[in-house]
């Protein structure tokens, strides 16, 4: 099989796997605490990628396929959650071991597609346009759904008497309601305060001060969703971009490419690294299943989303952008699962499952899905003979 074949974000999962396993045959501990963890990727990287797939997106090919968007990273995907949820409770539902929140939980920290993966393994492909907005679409919104409702779900789970059905919904408010106001009023500062920055270094500092201020406003300060206002604030500076197409906003716009592609590449390389092996190989049977479970509902919810969507089109660009294999096997899993995983408890009793399930579907989407989708293309844009 061609190295090309073998994506960077594969490589760097695999040299930080690599690097680990030498060290620890030096005799160094390599593991690092779900704590630190945490915090380094929650405070550290999430704010950087979802900032730049906000800043960075295209609005004009997302919005053609705004439909298919909004279905795949809201209802479907909850939707996806439940089916995949529903196979892993079947398989390994246990009452005090694994109950049935547990398996929602591990579902719907895998609904979402990494937004570092979806970007750093599918651009180089030359995928249609259109579905490329798709997925970066999907992958986005998709995101910030998760996140909410798995921190809501946490904050629940954390309390020792369980809200009903309204207080629930009053705290979801809340998170997102919070997230869009104050992503709106430091993305209209921003606004302001590049206007009146013309060196373009300055510009860049400033834009990435504003991002990591947001997060931290909001979630350390206002006590709402810092990804709701990054992306917000993101978005909103992304209409002031292209509106203002100058110069200066076009290196802010590489600045930002190369910011989120070092954040990314750190990120694969730390997967790989933090990777604690004894729990896959003690969870295989539950690694199995959960990779089966994602996949199988995805497809569903694939299949399901583009007949909601109007089906296939008309034209061969179209046939191609909409082409179910491609958006089945461009659902990558990465950061935004790891993340949730280090967001959960230790003393929680299925942490440990919820852990090596986890794991295992995020290595499987970097390591067989990835290859298996350039495989597909390479067979499908092979010219035939005559």
């Amino acid at each position: 099989m061609p190295l090309r074949w073998i994506f960077h974000p594969t490589l760097l999962v695999l040299m930080g796997i690599l690097l680990s396993q030498g060290l620890l045959a030096a005799g160094v501990e390599t593991r690092i605490g779900w704590a630190e963890l945490h915090a380094l990727a929650w405070y550290g990287l999430l704010p950087l990628i979802v900032y730049e797939m906000a800043f960075r997106l295209d609005a004009e090919g997302m919005f053609r396929s705004l439909g298919l968007i909004v279905w795949l990273s809201a209802p479907l995907l909850v939707l996806q959650a439940a089916l995949a949820g529903s196979l892993l409770y079947a398989g390994l539902g246990d009452a005090l071991e694994f109950p049935a929140l547990a398996a929602f939980l591990t579902a719907l920290m895998l609904a979402a597609n990494s937004p570092a993966a979806v970007i750093r393994v599918l651009e180089p492909l030359r995928l249609p346009v259109r579905l490329l907005a798709i997925l970066k679409g999907e992958s986005l919104f998709g995101s910030l759904l998760v996140l909410i409702l798995v921190s809501l779900l946490l904050q629940l789970e954390g309390q020792t008497h369980q809200p009903g059905f309204l207080p629930g919904f009053i705290l979801f408010t809340q998170l997102f309601a919070g997230g869009v106001i104050t992503g709106l009023g430091l993305g209209l500062a921003g606004i302001a305060v590049l206007h009146f920055s013309r060196l373009p270094v300055l510009r860049g500092l400033l834009s990435l001060i504003g991002a990591y201020l947001t997060f931290v406003l909001a979630e350390k300060v206002l006590a709402v969703s810092g990804i709701v206002a990054v992306m917000v604030a993101g978005l909103i500076l992304n209409a002031y971009r292209q509106r203002a197409d100058t110069p200066s906003q076009r290196w802010l716009d590489r600045q930002w490419q190369g910011t989120a592609l070092v954040a990314a590449a750190f990120m694969f390389l730390l997967l790989g690294f933090s990777v604690y092996w004894p729990i896959l190989f003690d969870q295989w049977q539950a690694v199995l299943l959960g990779v089966l479970a994602v996949m199988l509902a995805r497809g569903i919810t694939i299949a399901l989303g583009l007949w909601l969507d109007g089906g296939a089109s008309t034209t061969a660009q179209d046939a191609a952008t909409y082409r179910p294999a491609l958006l089945w096997l461009g659902g990558f899993k990465g950061m935004i699962s790891i993340l949730l995983v280090f967001a959960l408890p230790e003393q929680v009793a299925y942490s440990y499952t919820v852990q090596a399930v986890v794991f295992g579907v995020v290595l499987t989407s970097l390591l067989v899905q990835a290859p298996l989708l350039q495989l597909f293309l390479w067979v499908r844009r092979k010219p035939t003979p005559n």
